[in-house]
């Protein structure tokens, strides 16, 4: 007995179909009906599901499922076994969608907005040809739905969203290299041609100055493509070429020259080099003008604006600024596109935290995620990790407490001894010479009734006071408050090292997550002996290599750090 909403959703799409062949996709999806796969579509979408939103996932979805299927249609990794939870529902999900849902615009583009085309891109290439060759129809359809010209220049903001799905398959999904692949593939080469035709037509068309050129590579590989034994296929392929030949060709490491991209995505994309290549001031830099305001920015889709801040998460914590990263981190995790990305970004936004000492934070967060991430027991067994690196940290928090307590009782090492010795003396020095100048008198003695006192003279042989007239008693009655002391002379870092000057335990766990660069820079605006003897109390409690290498390379070449260390 087929049930009734199996026999609604396949009635249409099976109509031409042979008597027989209909009877076995009524059969086979009736059997999807009656067990369907539950446990292993939670697993897909990490999603609380019961057996009822199970079958209505996928034989009657709502427009706004077609998030979901982003995520249900894409297969197993390759080589997983039949049993996968991926390999399982993956090939019920992708058989409706070719068969019904992908004629559905509202679905469709709910669908694309959420990576849709990239995923079913990346199975252009699957070993299962069965689901290579509905990938490949499934885009075809989404690419030729009567109810969006995608020739149309876009004007609303959801239309762009649309149309950067399909540009960002240039470089996140390498759609030509994609769809070459199956250039010698029986039954699929001609759709796969006729995805390539429609995809270097539309780039020309809305995101050229007209002019296309094509890599000798791929102009070669549509020249052999004309001698297809199918007449037609041979036809388009003869076509394509001649239209794309008329430009010499490409000189680039891609397939196409001459795209422009729209303002929002280009900067994008020179944000994502600007990361590959270190520079991670002008990533955030690039990132922040698309986000800020402008630009377009009500034209990226969601998936894209999310990536575009776990992008500057990483940047600012690849440049040391933890704070910002785990606030761009905690931005980014609020609607994370993929279960995949969800849990690399919690790693990292967890990490980070980890990094400023924020340890129940970072464990409150994975475990928050944990159970909507690609991996979950992966994730668990971070959880235990860090819980076992909390209990050491602590451990050593308190260690590191007793050192300071202990400090000055001869247990430093003797090259620290050696260094607060030379400090000492110097302070020493100092403060003798500071009494032999003091011209401060006490409070019993007056002023103006000492004998040797005479107008104009200076009866400190060091200069320093200058008593031309004598003094008039101050009033009392109001004090002058003093000046606040200023910091504007030094950097961020300079003050940051001020303030941890009288805590070793701050100005180790300082030395640890200062950049080298910040920490060269603000130096020789604070150094003094004090300020030397706390970044070595510092040194000695946090032993890093990293510590060692912000301390020593910066200082060693100070004129006091010079001084100390000759004979």
């Amino acid at each position: 007995m087929i049930p009734q909403v199996v026999k609604t959703a396949l009635e249409a799409a099976v109509a031409d179909f042979p008597g027989e062949l209909q009877e076995a996709l009524y059969n086979k999806f009736t059997a999807y009906y009656n067990a369907p796969e539950t446990a292993n579509v939670e697993h897909v979408l990490r999603k609380h599901m019961t057996d009822e939103r199970a079958q209505n996932l996928l034989f009657t979805p709502k427009a706004a499922d077609g998030q979901w299927y982003a995520q249900l249609v894409q297969g197993p990794p390759q080589g997983a076994p039949a049993t996968y939870p991926h390999a399982v529902v993956g090939q019920r999900y992708l058989a409706m969608m070719y068969l019904c849902h992908a004629r559905r615009w509202p679905f469709a583009r709910e669908f694309i907005l959420h990576d849709g085309l990239a995923v079913l891109v990346s199975m252009f290439d699957h070993d299962d040809m069965h689901m290579r060759g509905q990938a490949l129809d499934t885009f075809t359809q989404l690419t030729s739905n009567p109810d969006f010209d995608w020739f149309e220049r876009p004007s609303s903001m959801e239309d762009k969203a649309l149309h950067h799905k399909m540009l960002l398959l240039l470089d996140t999904a390498g759609i030509v290299q994609q769809v070459v692949v199956n250039k010698e593939t029986p039954g699929l080469s001609f759709c796969a041609l006729q995805i390539l035709a429609f995809y270097m037509s539309w780039v020309r068309k809305l995101y050229s100055k007209g002019e296309l050129r094509l890599s000798s590579a791929l102009l070669a590989t549509l020249a052999s493509w004309m001698s297809s034994s199918l007449d037609e296929e041979a036809a388009l392929a003869a076509a394509v070429h001649d239209d794309f030949n008329r430009w010499p060709a490409a000189d680039c490491t891609g397939s196409l020259s001459g795209v422009e991209l729209p303002e929002e995505i280009a900067r994008l994309t020179d944000a994502r080099a600007a990361f590959d290549a270190g520079d991670f001031a002008r990533t955030e830099l690039l990132v922040s003008e698309v986000l800020g305001g402008g630009n377009n920015a009500d034209a990226l889709p969601p998936a894209e604006r999310q990536r575009a801040l776990a992008l500057c998460g990483a940047a600012a914590a690849a440049s040391g600024n933890l704070k910002t990263a785990a606030a761009y981190f905690a931005r980014a995790l609020a609607s994370p596109p993929t279960s995949a990305e969800r849990q690399s970004w919690v790693l990292d936004f967890a990490r980070t935290l980890e990094s400023l000492g924020l340890f129940d934070r970072a464990l409150a967060a994975l475990e928050e995620h944990a159970p909507l991430c690609d991996d979950p027991v992966a994730v668990a067994a971070e959880v235990a990790a860090l819980a076992r690196r909390k209990t050491s940290a602590r451990a050593v928090t308190q260690d590191n407490k007793e050192q300071v307590a202990s400090a000055g009782t001869g247990s430093d090492p003797v090259w620290l001894q050696a260094l607060v010795a030379a400090l000492l003396q110097r302070k020493q020095a100092s403060t003798a010479a500071s009494k032999r100048v003091s011209a401060t008198p006490k409070k019993s003695e007056a002023k103006r009734d000492l004998p040797h006192e005479q107008p104009n003279e200076q009866p400190h042989d060091d200069g320093l006071c200058m008593a031309s007239k004598p003094a008039k008693p101050r009033a009392t009655s109001k004090a002058r408050p003093a000046k606040p002391a200023t910091t504007a002379f030094t950097t961020t870092t300079g003050r940051k090292l001020l303030k941890a000057k009288a805590s070793p335990l701050a100005m180790a766990k300082l030395l640890t997550s200062v950049q080298v660069a910040d920490f060269a820079a603000a130096l020789p605006t604070v150094l003094s002996a004090d300020m030397l003897e706390a970044i070595f109390r510092g040194l000695q409690l946090s032993q890093s290599a990293k510590s060692s290498e912000v301390s020593f390379r910066p200082a060693a070449a100070q004129p006091l750090v010079v001084a100390l260390r000759s004979p």
